[in-house]
């Protein structure tokens, strides 16, 4: 229930029932009710420290039970800071837990991490590259085009112009074919939105590199 009022699906959209199913669930210690509530309340927060803390506090207690969307979640804030002091190898490690359980978005946020390094983080294109590849097996889109990225700019691996265009073409024929299925709403049509802009950039990339000054590579 709490679910269909938050997206709106076969009731009136209204955030304050959702979050009031939420915290119901949260109370009954589900763990997805736990997360749910941690994003409810970053959602609410408007930048107040103290329901930031407390989402924070929720998502840690989805994540210690396992989940990884919540592992990402803490994770994430600790390397930004909110809700919690910042801390970059904190956050490092909680994004692991949640990428090592094959969570996608958790994998890209260390490949973007690993591809120019955060803080304290030193950059690692090798596991970066290892990450977005990770990710983009297990169909997160975003992925796959920083997958073609290093592969055009040679980043963790050696620069095939070939294979960049062949996993750029797939990834515009996947999101225009998630668009075509009705995907492109809600949260989905934020990250359908950001991947097609991608793809226009790294078309132009494409265009205007040199693919005769690129060898190919095999993994």
């Amino acid at each position: 229930m709490a679910d269909a009022y938050h997206k709106g699906e076969g009731v009136e959209r209204n955030l304050q029932l959702a979050t009031k199913y939420y915290q119901a669930a949260a109370e009954k210690g589900l763990r997805i009710g736990q997360f749910n509530l941690g994003v409810a309340l970053l959602r609410d927060a408007g930048g107040a420290p103290d329901l930031q803390k407390k989402a924070i506090t929720f998502f840690k207690k989805a994540g210690d039970t396992g989940l990884p969307q919540a592992q990402y979640a803490v994770g994430l804030n600790c390397l930004i800071g909110r809700g919690v002091d910042r801390m970059d190898e904190v956050g490092l490690k909680w994004i692991e837990l949640g990428a090592k359980q094959g969570f996608g978005v958790a994998q890209t946020c260390l490949g973007l991490i690993y591809l120019s390094g955060h803080g304290r983080i030193r950059s690692n294109r090798d596991d970066a590259f290892d990450w977005f590849q990770k990710a983009s097996t297990g169909g997160n889109l975003i992925a796959t085009i920083y997958t073609g990225f290093c592969f055009l700019r040679g980043l963790g691996t050696g620069p095939n112009f070939v294979r960049a265009k062949g996993i750029i073409a797939g990834a515009r024929k996947e999101a225009e074919e998630r668009a075509a299925r009705g995907e492109a709403q809600g949260d989905d049509s934020v990250v359908l939105s950001e991947a097609f802009e991608m793809i226009e950039k790294m078309e132009k990339l494409l265009a205007e590199s040199p693919s005769e000054s690129l060898e190919e590579s095999s993994i």
